[in-house]
């Protein structure tokens, strides 16, 4: 497990740069990290500084720079030690999911995700063109998107509900006879 000081102290530099809603919230980084953990590395702690903030680069200052990147190497390699040890583990149970933990499975999907997506290259491999890895890379986004409305069960992310709910009532209905 990640000590909660090392994250608490990347929570509150991402404070001091941005107010809270701002930045990835504490399940938003562990999947982040996880993400980042599982994945050779291809990317560098300077490129990850816009994830944090959801992709919205806010106005830095060097100071703000400099202990961003420290405490977010610091969190990066306590996961990496993790892997490295064979402690690291999906942190939920999701079988026995209750009340918030579902926002947090949620939360920690949007990181892990997110993380993922800085090293696409790598997950789909090197035989791929660049056209085909955004083809198939939005697809997993749609799919993604679909997981995290079932959780939510927000349908207004996906306007098209109701034509898919008919397209899988018409596939049932045929498959019966």
């Amino acid at each position: 497990m990640i000590k909660p000081k090392l994250l608490a102290k990347l929570i509150d530099e991402l404070n001091g740069i941005v107010p809270e809603a701002d930045h990835f919230n504490l399940y938003e980084l562990r999947g982040f990290f996880y993400a980042m953990a599982i994945t050779p590395p291809s990317t560098l702690p300077e490129q990850w500084e816009n994830s944090l903030f959801y992709h919205r680069p806010p106005d830095f200052e060097l100071k703000h720079i400099e202990n961003l990147m420290s405490a977010a190497f610091d969190v990066y390699d306590a996961y990496v030690q993790l892997r490295v040890s064979g402690q690291l583990k999906f942190p939920f149970d999701i079988e026995n999911l209750k009340g918030k933990q579902f926002d947090w499975v949620r939360q920690w999907c949007i990181g892990f995700w997110t993380g993922l997506a800085l090293c696409k290259e790598f997950w789909l491999g090197d035989d791929k063109n660049t056209v085909d890895a955004d083809d198939y890379w939005d697809d997993i986004a749609r799919n993604a998107r679909l997981f995290e409305v079932l959780i939510s069960r927000d349908f207004s992310k996906f306007p098209n509900i109701e034509q898919i709910k008919a397209n899988c009532y018409r596939r049932r209905h045929r498959t019966d006879r």
